[in-house]
């Protein structure tokens, strides 16, 4: 995606990192933004998390805001379930199956003391059930965002006994997401936050 990007005064396009990145051009910034990005950031140590919103608050000048939407605490939980109950009965054990979880899903709680603890001052955060359509065309669907975006745990396995996990996943999901209209939902939980570094804008 960064090599696909037009060319653009003042503007640059950097691929890194999140939780090392080299010094940027142009900072400070008024503005930092992140969509759907931090529920895999984060996936890492509680000392990491603090240092990514350390670095991210030292990124903005005085005034400058942090906005972002990302997975909550449930997303997908329904989901996630499923992947581990199809580890579980393949004969991974418990702590190795929630663990090769790619995501860490935080609550309101949990990225309040994350930004405080930062310096920010939080001026929204807010979470939001967004339950939300699969696609159905061929490779979508549960099958095809389990494979996607859960590749990591489903190498928990032999390769050879992912098609059966997959299968499962599906088949649990049936009776938890399927509506009487013959769509397939899941249930997105999404938290979204504005956080300010003090001072005059």
């Amino acid at each position: 995606m960064v090599s696909a990007c037009p060319a653009a005064p003042n503007t640059s396009y950097i691929a890194s990192s999140a939780l090392s990145l080299p010094p940027l051009p142009h900072a400070p910034y008024s503005k930092l933004f992140s969509n759907a990005a931090l529920h895999w950031i984060l996936r890492t140590t509680a000392e990491e998390r603090a240092g990514f919103f350390a670095r991210a608050f030292t990124l903005l000048r005085p005034g400058g805001a942090f906005v972002a939407e990302c997975g909550a605490h449930g997303n997908m939980a329904d989901i996630h379930a499923a992947i581990i109950a199809a580890l579980l009965h393949r004969g991974v054990d418990p702590a190795t199956a929630r663990g090769s979880s790619p995501w860490w899903f935080g609550t309101v709680e949990e990225y309040r003391a994350l930004l405080e603890g930062a310096g920010f001052t939080v001026e929204l955060i807010e979470t939001e059930l967004r339950q939300t359509q699969l696609t159905s065309c061929e490779g979508g669907g549960v099958g095809g965002m389990v494979r996607l975006f859960a590749a990591e745990m489903l190498k928990c396995l032999p390769e050879d006994q992912w098609d059966g996990a997959v299968k499962e996943i599906e088949d649990v999901m049936e009776g938890v997401g399927r509506r009487s209209d013959g769509g397939m939902w899941a249930n997105y939980v999404r938290l979204r936050f504005v956080a300010r570094r003090p001072g005059i804008v």
